[in-house]
């Protein structure tokens, strides 16, 4: 077995963030190990600061998954390790990882493994929700005449306690060790007339959907065109119902300019 830790300061961890990087870990192994995993955990996270929340409000709510590996250079055996330092929380919002501590064992796969922090439950586990769907990329609104048409009473709904969700019907990746969402991943939003707490005709909720193609560039090939392989259609899901304590994500506008 081999053992990691680590414990973080304000400025290391703000320095972290800045970079848009995890903790790193290189040690030397005294046997030849095929492979790792994570055996036991403890970490310790507290809640950011306003002023935290405001830096990383840059960054995507996808979970950042820890990151092992094996390699072998010059007849030795090193662990080369990630970690992340924050982390969403549907219902907390973004936390901070104050330190944490590791047992990792050699695993008999000769694959090496990323450690994700599965949530216990979905976030579409509870409340009340509405599903609909997007075809184009762009901006989309939910407005009061698309609720009414949905079944729902636009006047008796309370807009802080809407929330959108969903993926924007990007394909999974292939590969098990790229990064994704681990559930539903909540978007970001812009409140049109929703400021006086009552949805009236001509408010809405309007966020953006990308585009189900994805073009990627590659040096030596130029661009590359991947459609998605499952759909035509992206998927979101619409809670009406959410807690004071959910933090809603909203996309920061820019103040009125003054000249």
């Amino acid at each position: 077995m081999a053992h990691a830790s680590f414990e973080l300061s304000s400025s290391d961890w703000e320095a972290l963030v800045r970079l848009g990087e995890g903790v790193t870990m290189d040690a030397s192994l005294d046997e030849a190990w095929e492979g790792v995993q994570i055996l036991d955990d403890s970490e310790v996270w507290t809640a950011c600061s306003l002023e935290e929340e405001h830096r990383l409000s840059h960054l995507p709510v996808a979970q950042r998954p820890r990151r092992l590996t094996v390699q072998h250079a010059l007849g030795k055996t090193y662990l080369v390790g990630e970690f992340p330092v924050v982390r969403w929380d549907v219902d907390r919002g973004w936390e901070k990882c104050l330190s944490a501590q590791y047992i990792l064992g050699e695993s008999p796969s000769g694959f090496n493994r990323n450690g994700r922090a599965w949530p216990e439950a979905s976030v579409l586990a509870e409340g009340t929700w509405w599903r609909f769907s997007t075809t184009e990329e762009g901006v989309h609104c939910l407005d009061y005449d698309d609720l009414s048409a949905a079944g729902l009473n636009p006047a008796q709904l309370d807009p802080d306690a809407l929330r959108i969700f969903g993926h924007g019907g990007q394909a999974l990746p292939f590969n098990n060790d790229v990064e994704r969402a681990l559930d539903v991943p909540q978007v970001a939003v812009v409140r049109r007339g929703l400021e006086d707490g009552s949805f009236d005709p001509g408010d809405g909720l309007c966020w953006f959907a990308p585009s189900l193609t994805q073009w990627d560039w590659d040096e030596d090939e130029g661009w590359n065109h991947t459609p998605q392989p499952w759909a035509d259609t992206a998927r979101w899901f619409l809670r009406v119902d959410a807690p004071a304590t959910m933090d809603m994500a909203v996309i920061p506008s820019n103040p009125a300019y003054a000249g």
